[in-house]
């Protein structure tokens, strides 16, 4: 076998696709997600066409934002969109369903949520966990989402800013939410608020919405995308045009 054949089969990955170093880590098997212990199904993941109109819907509110009267650029390039479909048994499902079940105030939304990628395939199979959530001086030890992808994207922490980004795109059942007027924090909150399921937050004309219960997220997107504006603003400080 020739060096360079050598070479090529050592690039595949376990999928048989070449490895791509700018590609987040994603689940190995796109198809399908397993508990690596039960070996039973987790969820299935699923590469949305382009053309669909689900992902036109995802890219465009990614990529664009309203501002007063217009609509302009975020400066985000979407690059694929897979949607997660779990099991009717599995344990993510099962308990985000039940929160929805007891909730007396029903109030769900599309959050997004940005997260190291070595976290994606222990996310879709455990779920959220407050447990191992960073305590944070805003609203205290909760899971941080928000409806506006570009402030999810400033919790990106990969240094090479050339590199393919991962957003999820997340189911929340909110519940009862306590609305903080803006700018107020409440950083010593270990869960949520008595009387409440979840905090809502505006800082700096940004909104964040935080929850104290894993069982109330549920992923339904994995975003992968590039932020031209640091790619803009590498090239700017590199003199490159």
């Amino acid at each position: 076998m020739s060096d360079s054949t050598e070479n090529r089969k050592r690039k595949m990955d376990d999928s048989g696709q070449s490895e791509n170093p700018k590609k987040p880590k994603l689940p190995s098997n796109f198809r399908y997600v397993h508990d690596p212990f039960t070996k039973k199904i987790i969820c299935r993941v699923d590469k949305i066409q382009p053309k669909s109109p689900k992902y036109i819907e995802i890219a465009n509110t990614v990529e664009f934002k309203k501002n007063a009267n217009k609509v302009e650029k975020t400066g985000l390039k979407v690059h694929e969109v897979f949607i997660v479909t779990y099991s009717d048994v599995s344990k993510p499902y099962t308990k985000f369903r039940d929160s929805v079940k007891e909730d007396k105030v029903k109030n769900r939304i599309l959050g997004f949520h940005v997260t190291d990628t070595t976290n994606t395939q222990p996310l879709l199979i455990q779920g959220f966990d407050q447990r191992l959530a960073r305590f944070r001086n805003r609203f205290g030890r909760g899971l941080y989402f928000t409806d506006d992808p570009l402030k999810a994207n400033l919790y990106w922490r990969v240094h090479n800013k050339r590199n393919l980004r991962m957003m999820l795109g997340v189911v929340l059942n909110l519940g009862k939410m306590k609305i903080y007027p803006p700018n107020v924090i409440d950083p010593k909150l270990l869960r949520e608020p008595e009387g409440y399921d979840s905090v809502k937050g505006q800082l700096l004309g940004k909104t964040e919405y935080v929850i104290y219960d894993g069982s109330r997220a549920n992923i339904r997107y994995i975003i992968t995308y590039r932020d031209e504006n640091t790619k803009k603003s590498l090239e700017k400080n590199l003199n490159i045009t």
